[in-house]
């Protein structure tokens, strides 16, 4: 192999790399587009859920003077 054929390969192998890393950069610049479209789709439905979770899922029934003494009671 010439000196020659080696710079070839060599030209066609960086090349070739710096190919795909702008084909990977490209298209993971679009893939955050779409991650930052779903996340803003979901954003109404995790603020419900986190709304859910602040509400108290029990009744206080010791501390609560409406409800003292109404146990067991229709």
């Amino acid at each position: 192999m010439s000196d020659h054929d080696i710079q070839l390969l060599a030209l066609g192998f960086a090349a070739g790399m710096d190919l795909m890393l702008l084909i990977h950069v490209g298209f993971g610049i679009l893939d955050d587009r779409r991650d930052r479209k779903t996340a803003r789709a979901a954003l109404p439905q995790l603020d419900e859920a986190r709304r859910k979770t602040d509400e108290p899922d029990f009744v206080d029934t010791y501390g609560d003077p409406a409800l003292i003494g109404k146990a067991g009671r229709p």
